[in-house]
């Protein structure tokens, strides 16, 4: 199973390097962490960029006090990657995925804080 979800990752930066322009670096260190390295959220030129990876979701959107916590949809980049990029001003922002109409913290984040409604958001800070 790892080995399928290493081709997925590489498929998944040949698709970046192509379609958005990205730079991915190649990094030294275990399958685990080089995924963990690619997923999930982070500040690019246009914004955040954030990565999901959930293999049997048809649909994934982020929600956020940045969006007024209305869930926008992220763009499907291979049948199981899901990305959005978002334009905001510095600050820190607090987020959670809607993965087919669930809402959850982003698992390939791990810098979270409890909500009022006792689950955890997501935190991401734009410098």
């Amino acid at each position: 199973q790892s080995e399928a979800l290493g081709r997925k990752a590489e498929n998944v930066k040949a698709a970046a390097r192509r379609g958005m322009g990205i730079a991915v670096e190649e990094r030294d260190g275990t399958l685990g962490q080089k995924l963990e390295a690619f997923y999930g959220v982070r500040q690019v030129a246009a914004g955040l960029m954030f990565v999901a990876h959930f293999p049997n979701a048809r649909d994934v959107a982020i929600a956020g006090d940045f969006n007024n916590w209305q869930p926008q949809h992220m763009a499907v980049e291979t049948a199981e990657t899901f990305k959005a990029v978002v334009s905001l001003k510095p600050g820190k922002y607090r987020y959670r995925l809607v993965v087919d109409g669930r809402w959850q913290a982003d698992p390939h984040n791990r810098h979270a804080e409890p909500n009022p409604f006792g689950e955890l958001d997501s935190i991401v800070e734009v410098v």
